[in-house]
């Protein structure tokens, strides 16, 4: 199986420009023709529109018409709106990869791929997917059961994956290994000591030696954000459509359970993890599975403090609580209460 590490950093064309209009409607019927959706140069770009909830990387809503139909398209460019982090760093070109490589057979419960274009010097390069317009995030759906839906989905998704890595089907992704986990955690021995209570110093001890149990797990495909912020609830036809893979990785995939879960109510995770459970192995989770999601939770609340080092003092003590309530939980050790 190829893999690459999780480590692994790519390259963007910082200094090329968005395409305009005729650039972008030529190359997308190039693209949709290699991929036997489109016959001729018979689509146009009728408007193009800045996306309001970009995140990483610049993306338009592009409307195009074809023979008197409406297609509604959404355009990643590699413009990074942020400077990445290391997660990112592979870029659009990664994300086509993932939806080429291990999402082709994935149907209408992710995002439809229309193709890809690689920029160079002098053109930014894009990534074209379905624009879901009766789409909306999934904690903001009227529906108070679709954050339990998404951990249905997930529980689906991850064994179906983890059937097709079994038969060596994921081919050029990143794998969650090592160098990961411990990024972070190890990172933390170099930060200054006024910012760590020696109790988190510990605590990170602890973790790094038990980290192995993540990384010996059943390899399945991790989203690698899979937050309520990148699931989409699609009103009309009441399916669940995660986006943004570019951190998609192999991986355990308790890792995108606790980012799903991570600050909603008890009895809300509870729901969650259960249907989780279920849609992935029926009756027949396996024993160790509680306590990998604690290990998830855990190194997932550590790199949020590990990257806030740098921010305000609130944001920092937050993530200090998260991590002392979640060590209390574990029973790992007695982390005062005031942390």
């Amino acid at each position: 199986m190829n893999t690459l590490s999780i480590g692994s950093s790519g390259k963007t064309h910082t200094d090329a420009v968005l395409p305009d209009t005729s650039v972008l409607a030529r190359d997308l019927n190039a693209v949709l023709r290699c991929r036997g959706n489109n016959g001729s140069d018979r689509l146009r770009i009728v408007q193009r529109t800045l996306n309001p909830h970009s995140s990483t990387f610049t993306s338009e809503i592009v409307t195009c018409a074809e023979n008197g139909q409406c297609l509604n398209l959404l355009c990643k460019f590699d413009r990074p709106i942020r400077t990445l982090a290391r997660e990112h760093r592979l870029g659009i070109a990664y994300e086509a990869a993932v939806y080429q490589n291990a999402l082709a057979e994935s149907g209408d419960t992710v995002p439809r791929f229309y193709g890809y274009r690689p920029g160079d010097s002098k053109s930014m390069g894009w990534l074209a997917l379905e624009h879901v317009t009766t789409g909306v995030k999934v904690q903001r759906t009227p529906h108070s059961h679709a954050i339990v839906e998404a951990a249905r989905w997930l529980g689906r998704f991850h064994a179906e994956q983890e059937r097709k890595i079994a038969q060596s089907r994921a081919i050029g992704l990143r794998v969650m290994d090592d160098e990961f986990y411990r990024h972070g955690i190890e990172s933390l021995g170099e930060t200054e000591s006024r910012l760590v209570p020696g109790w988190l110093e510990h605590l990170c001890t602890m973790l790094s030696s038990r980290i192995g149990e993540l990384i010996d797990s059943p390899m399945t495909l991790v989203h690698g954000e899979f937050y309520p912020n990148n699931i989409l609830f699609d009103l009309s036809r009441n399916r669940i459509l995660p986006v943004d893979w570019e951190t998609a990785a192999l991986g355990a995939g308790e890792y995108d359970l606790a980012m799903l879960t991570e600050n909603w109510p008890g009895p809300v995770r509870t729901h969650c993890e259960l249907a989780y459970s279920w849609e992935r192995w029926g009756r027949n989770a396996p024993v160790a599975v509680a306590r990998r999601l604690q290990l998830a939770r855990m190194h997932l609340a550590i790199r949020w403090f590990y990257n806030s080092i740098d921010a305000n003092h609130e944001m920092r003590q937050r993530c200090v609580a998260q991590i002392a309530r979640l060590a209390r939980e574990a029973g790992w050790m007695n982390v005062p209460e005031e942390s």
